[in-house]
């Protein structure tokens, strides 16, 4: 059991998330550093010391990204789209196993990065020795290993000040969801700082500068970090705390943007710099590519505005005001689940996340605009469970269940415990894999 609990494959942030990370098909924030005893401890109190800070700032980090994936419309669609993965095979029929392909496919799409990011020369950099940056367009390839010059997508050169290459990297749903996760943890770091003496603020101030550069100007952490050096770079923010959470609004803003949204967009009149791939990548939705164009709508309407508004972003892009926009992200999730979903055990436990991640999103909302992100607070308050946590001495009893007996269960209560749950995705996470691997051979 204990090999299992340390595999993150289907973790978004796989190669660097060693201390802790979110696994989106399996639903758990696996804590490798943190044991049970601790975790509860944590959940159970509002004050930060320099006991706990480091392991609550971890957990907040990995919170958001189940956040992320549990109340923005991008994430509840693809829980839509993971339940019917899981309950074609469970129905087993061959004719719904397209499911499995159609989230597998997802997957990919938001780990394409990993090819198309090439660093160069592993040059530091730091708040004194900035990078700088520029941007050019790439294709993808179809399956057959060509070019597909319908599907460009967005790429961010950097270089030293000394004009030396340092890496090309697309604008990736990855690097938006590990903005907000980053913004979260130093928002938690700054929230303790701020309750310090003078002597120890200043201190963990300029402690914490240090972290935030050295994490913005790490050549091996430039694929999260590209959202934030965009909005900076084109904002012309010279501080990065206030750089990450504006990017971070604003990977909310896309992460959450509905399709009646979308085609109401501006489009800034830089767009037409990209010609036809632009037209491409604005028609097939690429995320990046829409983060790009409400941050140079944005900055083209307000050059000068040093106070950062969400009513002028949205503005500024011809969007709904924040409240028109959750009711049309509401009616597009209701829609998607109610034509996309299919008919399975584990139907009841799905229509249970997804009126969670609505509840979720009405705390949070849809462009930050009432708090940043969700707490142990609004879970009890609002009676929803706790995320699934998995610490570094969880035990996982799932030897004696049955399969068959869990699915007649979820059929006939609806609920399944989190031991049933694990004891699903261990079966079928390696059935998933067969599958994929066998498609088109």
């Amino acid at each position: 059991m204990k090999e299992q609990l340390q595999n993150n494959e289907w973790s978004l942030f796989s190669s660097i998330q060693t201390v802790a990370y979110y696994s989106p098909l399996g639903d758990y924030i696996m804590l490798n550093k943190v044991n049970e005893t601790t975790l509860s401890e944590i959940l159970n109190t509002d004050k930060l010391s320099f006991d706990n800070i480091k392991n609550i700032s971890i957990i907040n980090h990995e919170w958001q990204h189940w956040v992320d994936y549990t109340s923005t419309l991008w994430g509840m669609k693809k829980m839509v789209n993971m339940y019917n993965a899981y309950n074609a095979w469970l129905n087993g029929k061959e004719s719904e196993f397209l499911h499995i392909k159609i989230l597998f496919n997802e997957f990919k799409q938001d780990k394409y990065y990993y090819y198309y990011t090439q660093v160069k020369n592993k040059i530091y950099g730091n708040g004194k020795d900035v990078w700088k940056m520029g941007m050019t367009i790439g294709h993808r390839f179809n399956e057959d290993g060509q070019l597909n010059m319908k599907k460009p997508l967005l790429l961010v050169n950097f270089a030293s000040s000394a004009d030396i290459d340092i890496a090309r990297v697309p604008v990736s749903i990855a690097s938006m969801l590990e903005c907000n996760a980053m913004f979260q943890e130093l928002a938690t770091k700054s929230l303790f700082i701020e309750s310090l003496e003078e002597n120890d603020k200043i201190i963990e101030i300029l402690e914490l500068d240090r972290y935030i550069y050295k994490w913005l100007y790490d050549p091996n952490m430039i694929l999260y970090t590209v959202v934030t050096h965009l909005t900076a770079n084109t904002l012309r923010i010279n501080r990065p705390l206030m750089a990450i959470h504006i990017a971070s609004i604003i990977s909310n803003l896309v992460l959450n943007l509905p399709e009646k949204a979308i085609r109401q967009m501006k489009l800034p009149v830089t767009a037409l710099l990209h010609g036809q791939a632009g037209v491409n990548m604005f028609s097939n939705r690429d995320k990046g590519y829409l983060f790009f164009l409400i941050l140079e709508n944005y900055a083209i309407e307000h050059p000068d505005k040093l106070d950062f508004v969400v009513d002028d972003l949205l503005k500024s892009s011809n969007l709904p005001n924040p409240m028109q926009l959750e009711e049309i992200i509401l009616d597009e999730i209701n829609s998607y689940t109610k034509t996309s979903a299919i008919d399975g055990p584990l139907n009841d436990l799905m229509m249970e996340k997804i009126n969670t991640g609505k509840i979720l999103l009405n705390i949070k909302g849809s462009v930050l605009n009432r708090q940043s992100s969700i707490t142990t607070r609004d879970l009890l308050a609002n009676k929803i469970d706790f995320p699934n946590f998995l610490c570094s001495d969880t035990y996982i009893d799932t030897e004696h269940l049955s399969i068959n007996k869990i699915i007649n269960n979820a059929k006939i209560n609806g609920k399944i415990d989190y031991n049933e749950w694990y004891k699903i995705y261990e079966f079928c996470e390696p059935k998933f894999r067969e599958f994929v691997e066998v498609c088109g051979v």
